[in-house]
């Protein structure tokens, strides 16, 4: 399982290597998800450049309205998810398949 990091951000805006940005995708708050030292080959690639490896766009969710890939580099991937309102969650690592799971209170 990689590093990881999940919070919530404190406004419409997050910050990565290339400075601030704003954020576009649909919720009323927004969460941003980092993944570190994954290790990338070409295997790795060719998976993640499958039709529907990561399912982006707006989502059918009662908590997640919106997800967005903001950057793959050396290792690092980032994701935003926009949120319905700021909730509970907690975050569980499950295998076979290796994933993880960030689960909101209803």
């Amino acid at each position: 399982m990689p590093n990881y990091r999940v919070e919530y951000l404190k406004g419409r805006f997050y910050e990565d290597e290339g400075g601030t940005h704003r954020i576009k995708i649909a919720g009323n708050v927004f969460m941003q998800v980092n993944l570190s030292v994954i290790p990338m080959d070409e295997e790795q690639m060719r998976l993640r450049e499958q039709k529907d490896f990561m399912p982006t766009g707006r989502q059918k969710l009662r908590s997640v309205w919106e997800l967005e890939e903001t950057g793959l580099f050396e290792g690092y991937y980032d994701l935003l998810l926009g949120i319905s309102a700021r909730k509970s969650f907690r975050v569980s690592e499950l295998s076979d398949p290796l994933r993880l799971v960030i689960d909101f209170k209803h």
